[in-house]
């Protein structure tokens, strides 16, 4: 009796060392050893299970590479069925998705242009306030990009009134300038002028202070081809922001939006204003010679930064102007004038000593 017990537990351990782990779907994709293919306990699988365990000893090495690369194809197959679920094709899909990541606001901003471009506004507008209540308060940013695609929703196919009620109930509960600025963006797109106007009125009283408001109103009237608004908000802002450091920052960055968006013109007249004042502003030389050099003005370019370098500035600076003058002649010049601007700095360090 002692021998047959003994039998038995040696045959009880030699099983137990003998018995592979359950590794992973990871393990699976690298797994190399088919002569010992893992079994995987999953409720989908119990048949292929039971199947592989009856044959695993008559299998050949071909049938069982087979079963393994059969296994592959299904799991691939699962992931692909699991990948379609991030293009939802119905209302199904997207609760699906949202219950699982209740603060994904793109997912919910999805969901709305799903209904918006099924014509079905109602629904779309029932997705944007339950993604509102939905989303946790502390993801501020997410859910601000819900009211903005709300704002947008009723811009679009709203009313006057609905646009005027949603905005005002955006303007309590998020950065009120930021959703001025969004408000009034859409209505100039819009070409709602009339509603843009009250907008920009009320902001300008509310956040005079605030330079990006000034800088963003500027924009959007550039971008309206209304010239004299947006130089007035420059105007506006001079007389709102007292600090003389931010004043020249003002007026270089309205003499760049000239460059972008209004009359390059315009912006050269700026920038030489300001260097007649003060040629000593080295960064606003180089910042005047990249705005011509992105206009296609090399030849401009050129002049003015030979006048910049005949300056008679500190060392440092002139040192910076020549080595901006000699990287533009390496990129637009030739070999000649690139040994012309060595040969002008050589000189002036020689006039130095």
């Amino acid at each position: 009796m002692k021998q047959k017990r003994s039998a038995r537990t040696d045959t009880a351990n030699n099983l137990s060392v003998k018995r592979p782990l359950l590794p992973g779907i990871s393990s699976f994709y690298s797994y190399a050893d088919v002569e010992n293919p893992p079994l995987y306990e999953s409720s989908s699988d119990d048949e292929q299970q039971q199947e592989f365990v009856k044959r695993k000893k008559k299998l050949s090495r071909a049938e069982r590479v087979e079963l393994i690369k059969k296994r592959n194809d299904e799991i691939l197959k699962k992931e692909n069925e699991l990948a379609n679920l991030t293009e939802p094709k119905n209302s199904e899909h997207f609760e699906r998705l949202l219950l699982a990541d209740p603060n994904n606001s793109e997912m919910w901003i999805r969901y709305i242009a799903f209904h918006v471009a099924s014509t079905e506004i109602n629904k779309a507008r029932t997705v944007a306030k339950k993604a509102l209540e939905t989303i946790n308060v502390t993801r501020i940013e997410d859910k601000f990009k819900v009211w903005v695609a709300l704002l947008n929703l009723e811009n679009m196919f709203g009313t006057k009134e609905s646009f005027e009620s949603v905005f005002q109930d955006a303007v309590k509960y998020n950065d009120a300038l930021q959703i001025y600025l969004k408000g009034i963006q859409m209505l100039a797109e819009a070409g709602k002028y009339e509603e843009m106007e009250q907008k920009v009125k009320k902001v300008r009283g509310k956040f005079k202070q605030e330079l990006h408001m000034w800088l963003d109103l500027a924009k959007i009237y550039y971008q309206l081809n209304k010239f004299k608004e947006a130089r007035n908000c420059k105007e506006g802002a001079l007389r709102s922001i007292l600090d003389k450091k931010t004043q020249i920052n003002i007026i270089v960055r309205f003499a760049i939006m000239e460059f972008k968006h209004g009359e390059p013109e315009q912006g050269c007249a700026i920038f030489e204003t300001i260097l007649t004042t003060d040629p000593r502003r080295v960064n606003i030389w180089c910042t005047y010679v990249d705005q011509l050099v992105k206009k296609g003005d090399i030849p401009q370019a050129r002049q003015v930064l030979d006048r910049a370098v005949s300056q008679k500035l500190p060392l440092k600076c002139m040192k910076t102007l020549f080595m901006k003058f000699r990287k533009f002649e390496e990129s637009y010049g030739t070999e000649v004038s690139v040994g012309a601007i060595k040969v002008r700095a050589a000189a002036y360090i020689a006039s130095i000593k």
